[in-house]
């Protein structure tokens, strides 16, 4: 009873728009929408929407997670007046936003979640709708909330690569790992964690392997400056954060990731283009291509982080140079550091046997 009463306290509403009919409607709307998702806003670049959207409770697969994109989440209403909101981070937000009762209890990055609907009405602008509404240009600066000053980089990631994923979910989502179903809780990803730690799937075999153990967490590929990629996520291929599909990393927590080091299907996997743009729904169709090819030196990686993201040159290098180190790894050859090391004793031993000769 309580989801249909805090999905209705974030804004007015009509006397007879809060019932519980009424909420399951919301589902029934968001489920329609979910259907031409490319088409959905996601607010303003000022201010985005967050959270995972398009996943699904496995009790209640019809019951995705809710304010993940700009819609009328209140009450069902279908009239261009609704006012429409979602979550956001209020410290990555540059327009009006505030706690409310859809995000009491929730957390983002280890801080209080908010919700905007003005976010909402300026990622409409040029629309004959945002023309219609006043005063956004002449908004007052927005104040940053006092507890955006601290990152928690041990449970959060990387400052440079931050967990992304709405905390304190209740119920659990089913995902394919190694050809069985296994459970985990609504808010996998949100943080640095031993998701995969389960006694459950090949996580709770004798044998398993050393992955089970590690820390990961979701990203968002276009704010991760870390010297190791993210990639793309297999476990929830339907799920997107904003636009873009699901990304993990390792590296981010400190863990070293060898669970992509056993995928086939993993992008960065791929030694040649052909079998880099083979990858994904329809690999004759750039639109749905999982992986990207970057050249002979960077290889490949998802599609997002190529021809999406705005990366830097120095971030580009990075990978660059892990991509050429990890190959040679997994070719079974020894790795630039090694070679490296190898380079340095030799030319020690070669001036010690010339000391050894002026004696």
């Amino acid at each position: 009873m309580r989801s249909w009463i805090w999905l209705c306290a974030i804004g007015p509403a009509k006397p007879d728009s809060c019932s519980p009919e009424v909420a399951v409607s919301s589902n029934l709307l968001q489920r329609r929408h979910h259907r031409d998702r490319p088409h959905l806003n996601y607010g303003s670049p000022g201010c985005p929407c967050v959270g995972l959207d398009g996943l699904n409770r496995t009790a209640s697969p019809d019951q995705a997670l809710v304010g993940t994109h700009c819609d009328n989440w209140t009450r069902h209403c279908m009239e261009e007046t609704c006012q429409a909101w979602c979550f956001v981070d209020p410290c990555q937000c540059n327009v009006s936003s505030r706690p409310t009762a859809a995000t009491e209890g929730f957390a983002w990055q280890g801080h209080a979640l908010f919700a905007s609907s003005e976010t909402c009405n300026l990622s409409l602008a040029g629309s004959e709708r945002s023309k219609s509404k006043k005063g956004n240009s002449s908004a007052s600066p927005v104040e940053t909330p006092s507890f955006c000053r601290n990152f928690d980089q041990d449970n959060y990631g990387n400052e440079k690569c931050k967990c992304i994923g709405i905390e304190h979910l209740t119920g659990n989502v089913s995902a394919e790992v190694d050809g069985e179903k296994v459970p985990y809780p609504m808010d996998v990803g949100s943080h640095c964690s031993r998701w995969d730690d389960q006694p459950v799937g090949i996580c709770s075999k004798e044998d398993r392997p050393s992955w089970c153990g590690k820390n990961w967490c979701y990203v968002d590929p276009c704010a991760c400056a870390i010297s190791e990629p993210p990639k793309v996520s297999s476990y929830f291929p339907k799920v997107t954060y904003g636009k873009k599909p699901l990304y993990y990393s390792y590296e981010t927590c400190g863990s070293f990731d060898t669970f992509t080091f056993d995928s086939r299907s993993a992008c960065v996997n791929q030694e040649t283009e052909a079998k880099c743009l083979g990858i994904g729904a329809d690999p004759d169709d750039p639109e749905l291509r999982k992986c990207a090819w970057g050249g002979p030196e960077i290889k490949c990686l998802g599609k997002e982080l190529l021809h999406f993201c705005q990366v830097n040159d120095q971030t580009i290098q990075d990978w660059t140079w892990w991509s050429f180190s990890r190959g040679d790894v997994q070719r079974g050859h020894m790795g630039p550091a090694v070679v490296t090391a190898g380079i340095y004793v030799l030319i020690l031993l070669f001036f010690l046997m010339v000391l050894r000769g002026l004696l």
